[in-house]
């Protein structure tokens, strides 16, 4: 039962921790720094862009300011760095996910190893004293059962709990790859205007 107690009061700290401090999908990528941000790249403002990707306290503020200061390079090279970027924001995305995932898998064994243990210390009283102690019997074989429904007991909150955080983080993580995505296409459409410009320019020169 210690090991179940530890268990659940380990699981019931994560859960309350991501439910107050976890990441939140309108504080991780706030939709109006994207907007902002794509909007100063179409009117041609891209160290603006990156004062203002650089000063949000978000993670999609800091793959845009990444980015942003690196603009010079080709689409390929700003993925790979978006890329990098957000396996780096992952591990915080999924801070603490293991524990609770752990807890789910491992309690409910916990709690059949428990069964176990009851089942045979029961059978050694059967032995010693025979059918006729009911009481013991029955005693020690609810005692042997309780482990198993408490092992439930904290596996199941704790599953249903996992799904939910690891459901929000990768709403959280499809977001921020879709708008680095966009931010990569915009650096790229703008590379693109500046180099045609500059061959008209130098063509018109000639």
């Amino acid at each position: 039962m210690y090991p179940l107690l530890a268990c659940s009061i380990l699981s019931l700290t994560v859960i309350i921790y991501r439910l107050l401090w976890g990441p939140k999908a309108q504080q991780a990528a706030p939709n109006a720094l994207r907007t902002r941000i794509i909007s100063l790249l179409l009117d041609g403002q891209e160290q603006q862009a990156l004062i203002v990707a650089e000063q949000s306290p978000s993670m999609a503020g800091r793959i845009f300011a990444e980015l942003l200061a690196h603009s010079h390079e080709s689409r390929e090279e700003l993925w790979q760095r978006a890329e990098i970027r957000g396996r780096a924001l992952n591990v915080e995305l999924d801070r603490f996910l293991a524990i609770l995932s752990t807890v789910a898998t491992v309690a409910p064994l916990l709690g059949l190893l428990g069964t176990v243990f009851g089942m045979i210390e029961t059978f050694s009283v059967l032995h010693m004293e025979g059918i006729g102690n009911a009481t013991a019997l029955s005693g020690g074989i609810s005692a042997a059962l309780l482990t198993t429904a408490f092992g439930l007991v904290v596996a199941i909150p704790s599953t249903i709990f996992y799904r939910y955080f690891l459901a929000r983080t990768e709403e959280i993580s499809d977001t921020l790859e879709i708008w680095s995505a966009e931010v990569c296409h915009a650096l790229s459409v703008r590379s693109s205007s500046d180099q045609k410009r500059s061959n008209d320019s130098a063509a018109t020169i000639r």
